[in-house]
């Protein structure tokens, strides 16, 4: 929990530094567009994945066993490798704490990978006209005794 925590503050720190605008999404919105992130990773599509973040895009994720943290380059590659691979990627979400500004939300949840593994995640999105669009991804697994517990 010590790691969500410190993702926490470092969105709370993005959100202090964002101007106001227009009304903040809703709690459904930035879930629906969470999902709709994952189910773009899930067929490959790379056009839809860019199309819905920023060009700072940045994701920090760890495996358990390395962290990595990737722009659009090294997170293409990282895609393109286990498509080639074969790969059958499926994702569900839940358990969302979402945070929302006028031009910045951040939501944290947890992610169900194909294999079943848990992981927590994060997604801040920024606000881009009227879209709002991922600029950091975080994952990092969920540790095996909470993982248990939840079950």
């Amino acid at each position: 929990m010590k790691n969500l925590s410190a993702l926490m503050v470092l969105a709370a720190g993005i959100v202090t530094s964002a101007g106001a605008s227009a009304a903040p999404a809703t709690n459904a919105e930035i879930e629906r567009l969470v999902q709709s992130f994952y189910d773009q990773l899930s067929v490959y599509d790379y056009a839809g994945m860019h199309a819905a973040s920023t060009p700072e895009f940045e994701i920090i994720e760890n495996n358990g066993t390395k962290a990595m943290r990737m722009n659009w380059a090294a997170f293409d590659a990282r895609l393109q490798g286990a498509q080639k691979a074969g790969a059958v990627l499926k994702f569900t979400t839940a358990e969302f704490f979402t945070t929302l500004t006028p031009d910045v939300a951040y939501t944290t949840y947890v992610e169900t990978g194909t294999t079943g593994k848990q992981y927590y995640a994060g997604i801040v999105f920024r606000r881009d006209g009227d879209k709002w669009l991922v600029d950091r991804f975080f994952t990092m697994p969920k540790p095996p005794e909470e993982a248990a517990a939840s079950e």
